[in-house]
């Protein structure tokens, strides 16, 4: 049989100013047609500037090592660990954000990450007003980087499958994830340009970079909170109707939008 999904009673064939495209999808004895939301290339737009805040966490300190290094009177291989601990945390952080994706789905989970980010990046630079020695001011960092790591590996790791596969069709999907992924290594790249041009040789602007970091994420954090869209399960891509169909467990069981 053929069918075109609804939405209420509404048929997706209808004009609607966010129309794009439907595609067909064939499945044992049904043919199934769903429809592309031309503002999924917001949605991917909004999530590309999501993990490049996210990714540029990870190497800010690396071409300024000398500098952090000298200023606190640690070893360069202390400071290292702003990088390292992004590896480290990897596995841990992947198993967490796939029990959110799950659990509470592709918005939600982008919301959580970016708090949790842009909490780590504020305990950064506010560590360095706190009334204690250098030393101690270094290793709040550490640990504020600790968890912007955690978080930030959900976004850049693990949530462009889950955008991909809810927002676009099967012919775009590699190409929503080849330009997330992009992005993630160009948030990486530009700390390695911008960086050193703003933080002289005694550390003076070093602040700025923190500051300006989350700041950054935490505007995000807002638009995607009020800007940041879901699709409903009547209107989902065909890859997850698919799952649903072929699979027994309930639709509650599922990725949700």
């Amino acid at each position: 049989s053929r069918f075109m999904h609804t939405v209420g009673s509404r048929n997706l064939q209808e004009a609607d100013p966010l129309y794009n495209s439907v595609i067909t999808v064939e499945n044992d004895e049904e043919e199934k047609q769903y429809k592309l939301y031309g503002r999924r290339w917001i949605m991917l737009t909004i999530f590309c500037f999501v993990t490049l805040g996210a990714s540029s966490l990870q190497m800010v300190y690396a071409p300024i090592a000398s500098v952090v290094s000298k200023h606190y009177g640690v070893t360069s291989k202390d400071v290292d660990l702003m990088a390292i601990c992004f590896n480290l945390l990897a596995l841990p952080s992947s198993i967490l954000s796939a029990y959110v994706m799950v659990r509470f789905g592709l918005k939600k989970t982008l919301m959580l990450g970016l708090c949790g980010t842009a909490t780590g990046a504020w305990m950064r630079f506010l560590a360095a007003y706190m009334s204690s020695t250098l030393a101690v001011q270094f290793w709040v960092m550490v640990a504020g980087q600790c968890i912007s790591a955690i978080f930030a590996t959900c976004i850049s790791l693990n949530v462009i499958s889950m955008m991909a596969g809810n927002w676009f069709g099967e012919g775009e999907r590699s190409i929503a994830a080849s330009l997330g992924f992009i992005w993630n290594l160009l948030g990486m790249g530009l700390v390695f340009g911008m960086v050193p041009a703003v933080v002289s040789s005694d550390s003076t602007g070093l602040q700025y970079v923190l500051v300006g970091e989350a700041g950054y994420l935490s505007s995000l954090f807002i638009i995607v909170l009020l800007f940041f869209q879901v699709l409903q399960p009547s209107s989902l891509c065909c890859q997850h109707h698919l799952l649903l169909d072929t699979t027994t467990l309930t639709p509650k069981h599922q990725f949700p939008s």
